[in-house]
């Protein structure tokens, strides 16, 4: 049974892969410059420093892989760690809902709550994605520290 989490993270996972396809989305519209971008993040954010931190996934080959997430001037930025080596970094963009935080750290999107961050870390035949492969978990959880 799933719960009801699970349901709306697939759900926001859904709609993620939907908006792949548009660069204005993530800021990599070459005509658009950073000014948009920058004005979605900051528009968007929450209010607080919650966020920020290290976040750990315990459950995958011995704590291999950690998310970094940092805030300067108002923007979120992320670092993924495998073992000590930087395997991503950029910008992350953090949106409040009514019922949940989303977060997108690249092209993996994220539910956020004060204690991890929850992650689809593959999908279907209709929508294949794989995110961690040394990972077997359909939901990975990054605790924070």
């Amino acid at each position: 049974m799933m719960t009801k989490r699970k349901i709306i993270f697939l759900v926001f996972s859904l709609i993620c892969c939907f908006f792949l396809g548009n660069d204005k989305i993530y800021g990599n519209n070459q005509n658009s410059g950073t000014n948009e971008y920058n004005n979605y993040n900051t528009e968007n954010q929450i209010s607080n420093d919650s966020i920020t931190g290290i976040y750990i996934l315990k459950s995958c080959e011995n704590s291999r892989f950690k998310i970094i997430i940092t805030e300067k001037n108002k923007i979120y930025y992320y670092t993924i760690l495998d073992k000590k080596k930087s395997i991503a970094k950029g910008k992350a963009i953090v949106k409040n809902n009514k019922e949940y935080t989303s977060i997108m750290i690249g092209l993996i999107g994220g539910i956020f709550t004060n204690e991890d961050i929850q992650i689809q870390n593959y999908g279907n035949a209709m929508n294949e994605f794989i995110h961690f492969r040394q990972c077997d978990e359909k939901f990975l959880t990054f605790i924070k520290m």
